[in-house]
């Protein structure tokens, strides 16, 4: 099984994402975890440093490291799909279209750039609004301080969840999308996660 976490910044990707790992390695899963962007290849050291503002990249270089990034871990992905083993990714190729596409990427180039992905089961989709993403951020990159973006951003995942745009249909991608608010206690969203997660499981899967 292959679970995406996606929603913008703050939202609780991550929080959500390795409750999710804990409690089904804890049942006994092999799990493998993976972070978007993946800061510790060369890669994604250049995307830091375009967040930190150390350095100028336009929309469409952005875009092409953040799919090579992806790609970059695609043998991992799938090698541990090929193993039985659960993938636990906190962001995706959907990231892209909901990001660079808000900055004026076209989404069809976009979706071509992650066309030879394996794309998830589902996807949960961590929805807030922005004015709630800036009160909880921690860390002041380029998106600090933009809400009208951040909207933007958030407005673009939900058209992914209810099926307006299908940016990846073409290229197979058949993922399943449960938006959540991420506005609930923590608990009470790792719980339904868990029920989702539950009901998809293969049996015997434990070990």
């Amino acid at each position: 099984m292959f679970v995406v976490f996606e929603g913008i910044d703050a939202s609780g990707k991550e929080t959500q994402a390795k409750l999710l790992e804990k409690a089904l390695k804890k049942k006994g899963y092999k799990v493998v975890y993976i972070d978007f962007p993946d800061y510790k290849n060369p890669i994604g050291k250049m995307i830091r440093k375009f967040l930190d503002k150390k350095v100028e990249l336009d929309v469409e270089t952005r875009a092409l490291l953040y799919a090579a990034d992806r790609r970059y871990r695609y043998k991992d992905i799938k090698k541990a799909l090929d193993e039985g083993k659960i993938v636990i990714c906190d962001r995706y190729c959907y990231s892209n279209i909901a990001y660079q596409g808000s900055l004026g990427a076209k989404p069809s180039w976009l979706a071509s750039l992650d066309a030879t992905l394996i794309f998830p089961d589902v996807v949960f989709l961590m929805d807030i609004p922005a004015k709630e993403s800036l009160k909880r951020r921690t860390r002041k990159d380029r998106y600090a301080s933009k809400k009208a973006f951040l909207e933007k951003v958030r407005e673009a995942y939900l058209n992914m969840a209810n099926g307006t745009i299908q940016p990846f249909r073409a290229y197979g991608d058949y993922a399943e999308w449960i938006v959540l608010d991420g506005r609930r206690p923590i608990d009470e969203i790792h719980e339904r996660i868990m029920r989702e997660i539950e009901l998809r499981l293969p049996r015997g899967g434990e070990e």
